[in-house]
């Protein structure tokens, strides 16, 4: 067995050394290689020439680093025109105690400079990781509202430098920034929130740098839902602020959401509704069983309470105005409130109602006494000194003081007022099984009519 090797060992022939070969056979051994040799020699020299040329053009560039101290065109009149590209990936968390959210993007600039051109090679483009892209010269961008920030490095630094043979120069970064926004929360639950990323040049004002937007790329196009908001719409905007230091040009992107009702209207609003029901089924329970009414009244008033103090507002911020969940909850808790402090106005109108009713058969009684009456007046000790006693004085002698009618009685104020007004316990409940069901459902559709439909 024979092996012959080219370079890199691109052909091998195996002959059998027992054999003798012919003369066209060792004719073709002979082609056979040197094609291969020739082949792999091209593929060789045009691989390490391209590779001498991309060498050569980074070594050029690599000794200009002192450019990177001066933006470009930095001796002329003519600002640097930064394209800008926003592609957002992902919307996390919202957290309104923080007024803050998450937000994963692909951040791009692109820019002009000519001290990086290399017309004289045949490469079109030089792409270098992130930690060489630190040699040239960069603008120096930063997100107003950014609380924090960071560049991913998972398995290397999701950044890349692109230099292009004409000088265009390109940047691409993946971050993920956490950022402000100024929340309004007098519409909770209805609520829309307005927040932005907006960015600017840190030192640059608007005679060195100004920001421009990338055209006819889409800001976002995933298809991902954001679990407590709906996006809305989106705009991009170029805006100048103006500082004490000088104009600057900056950037923004404006996102308008809308929250998701459903997790309210399982947690606060359908639980909100079925007490304030529940606390209607006093009216239909004897007023005489006092255990029953005031055990579901203390019941509906704390399961109300807690509803009041907390649940579905645990994550916001503690704000100074009132808002829309505050204002169904209120109303909420003085229905079921009310619902409670109607037995109690029951049972005191039931003691005077039959009180009142006690003093009128009474009264009845003391000017004209029956029959029957005397009958029993007769058959009763009403004697004295064998001569028998006026039945008059002797219906005054067995009624108890505390019914005794006087004229100061008859004249007190408040009890003509209630005697004159009184309305029968059994009235009240009938009018309340109608009146409390009756204001809720118009406080309902006034509540829901204003915030989905009058205030948008």
């Amino acid at each position: 067995m024979v092996y012959i090797y080219t370079n890199k060992t691109p052909c091998v022939t195996r002959t059998n050394t027992s054999a003798v070969m012919s003369y066209n056979e060792f004719k073709l051994l002979i082609l056979v290689l040197m094609v291969c040799r020739t082949t792999s020699c091209d593929e060789n020299n045009a691989v390490s020439e391209d590779s001498q040329n991309v060498t050569k053009v980074i070594q050029r560039l690599l000794q200009k680093t002192t450019n990177k101290l001066f933006r470009p065109y930095a001796s002329g009149k003519a600002p640097v025109i930064v394209k800008t590209d926003i592609k957002l990936m992902s919307i996390g968390t919202f957290r309104e105690a923080d007024m803050q959210y998450t937000v994963e993007m692909y951040f791009r600039q692109s820019w002009k400079d000519p001290r990086l051109r290399y017309d004289d090679s045949d490469v079109p483009s030089i792409t270098l990781n992130g930690d060489l892209s630190d040699s040239f010269w960069q603008p120096d961008t930063i997100f107003e509202n950014e609380v924090e920030g960071k560049v991913h490095t998972l398995l290397a630094k999701n950044k890349f430098y692109r230099i292009h043979r004409d000088g265009l120069i390109l940047t691409s970064t993946r971050l993920t920034l956490t950022c402000s926004c100024s929340m309004d929360f007098r519409k909770f639950p209805m609520d829309e929130q307005e927040c932005g990323i907006y960015l600017v040049s840190y030192g640059y004002t608007t005679q060195d740098i100004v920001y421009e937007w990338q055209t006819k790329h889409e800001t976002w196009s995933n298809e991902q839902d954001i679990p407590q908001f709906l996006l809305k719409n989106i705009s991009r905007i170029n805006i100048t602020r103006r500082y004490s230091t000088g104009d600057y040009s900056a950037l923004g992107i404006k996102m308008r959401f809308t929250r998701r009702l459903g997790h309210y209207f399982t947690k606060v609003y359908i639980p909100a509704i079925l007490i304030v029901m529940l606390s209607w089924l006093s009216f239909y329970v004897d007023r005489r069983s006092a255990p029953a009414r005031v055990s579901l009244g203390i019941t509906t008033v704390l399961t109300m309470t807690t509803l009041l103090i907390g649940i579905g507002q645990g994550s916001l911020p503690v704000v100074a105005y009132v808002k829309a969940l505050d204002w169904y909850l209120f109303v909420s808790y003085f229905m079921v409130f009310a619902a409670f402090a109607e037995y109690a106005v029951i049972n005191y109108r039931d003691g005077i109602y039959r009180r009142s009713k006690t003093e009128k058969r009474l009264e009845e009684n003391g000017s004209t006494v029956s029959h029957k009456d005397t009958e029993s007046i007769d058959n009763s000790t009403g004697y004295s000194n064998g001569a028998p006693k006026d039945a008059f004085d002797f219906i005054q002698e067995s009624t108890p003081k505390k019914y005794e009618v006087t004229s100061k009685k008859k004249f007190d104020i408040v009890n003509w007022f209630t005697q004159k007004f009184l309305t029968p316990p059994e009235v009240i409940d009938a009018w309340a099984k109608i009146l409390f069901p009756l204001t809720y459902v118009i406080f309902n559709f006034l509540y829901w009519m204003y915030y989905l439909v009058i205030i948008e």
